[in-house]
Order: C-alpha cells, then structure tokens, then sequence
C-alpha cells in the first residue's frame, strides 16, 4: 500500500485509512479475478447497458455477455437468462 493508495482511500471514503482497511483491501485484491486498475484503466471504464446496447444487431437472438453467475441470474426473466459457466450468460435480446 502506497501514498497515492492511502490518498485515494481516504478520498473515496471520506475516511482516514487505518490498519483495517488495509487489509481488507488486500483481501479484496487477494479474492480470484479482482486486479488492481491504473490510474488511466479506471479513466477507461465507461460501464455498459444491460442488455448490451448492440445498435439492433441481434434483435431477438441469444448472445454472450460477461457476467457472474449472480450478475447474470439477476437479469430481469423478460431476457431469459442462462448462466453457463465461466463468467458467461445467455441472454435474448429484445425484439425490434
């Protein structure tokens, strides 16, 4: 944990960072799939439609997307959602 990581904490959380903190950041950085993201990664990260906004490409067709089982699952019935496994979900986008 470095100067600019404290200066953030403290930023984001309103908080003075303490020991707790620390490592429960660590534990989060420990946890599997979760990196740490640069200064310009974070800038990058614009979020994303649900359903993925495809400009009517797959208009009522099943596609992939990214997401964890959870994320996936809590998908409104309507896209019918399927969870295959690694970090992937089945969706039918709406109609036109």
């Amino acid at each position: 944990m470095n100067r600019h990581s404290f200066k953030c904490l403290k930023l984001i959380e309103g908080i003075n960072p303490n020991k707790k903190l620390i490592v429960m950041l660590k534990k989060f950085l420990s946890l599997e799939g979760m990196q740490r993201l640069s200064v310009s990664e974070q800038k990058n990260i614009n979020g994303g439609a649900i359903p993925p906004d495809d400009g009517g490409a797959n208009c009522n067709e099943f596609v992939i997307v990214t997401a964890t089982e959870a994320r996936c699952l809590a998908y409104d019935p309507f896209y019918r959602p399927v969870y295959i496994g690694s970090n992937k979900c089945s969706i039918l986008m709406p109609p036109c």
